[in-house]
């Protein structure tokens, strides 16, 4: 019997026809086998069929005021001679005075691939915005202007990959708590990785959250949220090849002891390099873990990417606890 002749058969759920297809995919690159070009196309068929079936499935769902309170819009001024730019990410609020972000968020670019952790932005140059979903909402939203700025000092860039991409800011003045607008985020006990090990092995879905937008675009007003499900590390590795192998420099490396990846629960969803460092956030015994931070799209730089079940890499967070640690409580 076909795949696809048991799930009509059988009533399988729509939900239930997503981590189907996930299994499937992380099946067949871990061990080679082969399904019919038939069930391949009769499941992408489901798959369309449902993501018609309801609004902005593709692009996201938006976020409720109250969901993510601890996520927060990371903006960099980018100054050139006259010409003045901004770079825009994510972060997340480790204390009402501490956020945590990539590297690459606070990193004065030179025009090259290698990343020089000694360029840090000026902490005044970044801003942290929080307080609502909605960029529209000028009475909730609050900026507040950094004060000290740190990244990891292991943070490489080269043409195929993208390691430690973590940074971390001390806020000029903390944010006030507002419940349900600006709460931070508990950061657990990482005391062994077995967490994000277990969690990957179970393909535990997940979301993250990005405005969605492209390169050279505004993207939405308001945040949306992308349910994404973990990939295995040997999943990960094929099909970040898969994605970047006819690239000039590929294929891209993908490094499991500090990085994870995931694909979105449909075709054709996922987020964009201007969304990094937005948290992976994943739910453990019916507890949110940030797993990772948003770092990269293989293949994709900061446009959205629209092949079907692109991988996203995400810093590991488990990893550098340590060097989380150091920076909270010395500041």
């Amino acid at each position: 019997m076909s795949i696809m002749n048991y799930i009509d058969r059988n009533s399988v759920s729509k939900s239930t026809v997503s981590l189907l297809f996930i299994f499937i995919l992380n099946f067949v690159v871990v061990t080679g086998f082969r399904i019919s070009d038939s069930d391949i196309e009769n499941l992408k068929f489901q798959r369309k069929r449902e993501r018609t079936s309801g609004a902005r499935i593709e692009n996201g769902v938006e976020v409720a005021e109250g969901e993510f309170p601890f996520i927060v819009s990371v903006i960099r001024n980018n100054s050139k001679a006259r010409n003045v730019s901004e770079s825009q990410g994510f972060g997340t609020l480790l204390t009402l005075a501490h956020v945590l972000t990539t590297c690459v968020n606070l990193i004065v670019e030179n025009g090259r691939v290698k990343i020089d952790v000694n360029r840090l932005a000026k902490p005044r140059d970044v801003r942290v915005v929080a307080g609502s979903v909605d960029r529209r909402n000028t009475a909730e939203r609050i900026t507040v202007y950094g004060k000290q700025l740190k990244v990891h000092p292991l943070c490489a860039r080269t043409q195929i990959s993208l390691v430690y991409d973590f940074g971390l800011i001390l806020l000029e003045t903390a944010f006030e708590l507002k419940k349900g607008r600006i709460e931070p985020l508990r950061f657990p006990d990482y005391s062994c990785l077995t967490l994000v090990n277990r969690l990957v092995n179970e393909f535990a879905e997940c979301v993250i959250t990005g405005w969605g937008s492209d390169q050279g675009t505004e993207g939405h007003q308001t945040l949306e949220k992308l349910p994404v499900y973990l990939a295995t590390y040997e999943s990960c590795r094929k099909m970040i090849v898969k994605a970047t192998e006819k690239s000039r420099h590929g294929p891209d490396e993908f490094v499991d002891l500090v990085q994870v990846c995931a694909t979105g629960i449909r075709g054709h969803q996922t987020f964009c390099g201007v969304d990094a460092g937005g948290p992976l956030i994943c739910r453990d015994q019916d507890k949110d873990v940030m797993v990772g931070l948003i770092s990269y799209i293989p293949g994709a730089g900061n446009d959205c990417s629209r092949q079907l079940w692109q991988p996203i890499v995400f810093a590991r967070v488990d990893v550098v606890q340590d060097f989380i640690g150091e920076f909270v409580n010395s500041t």
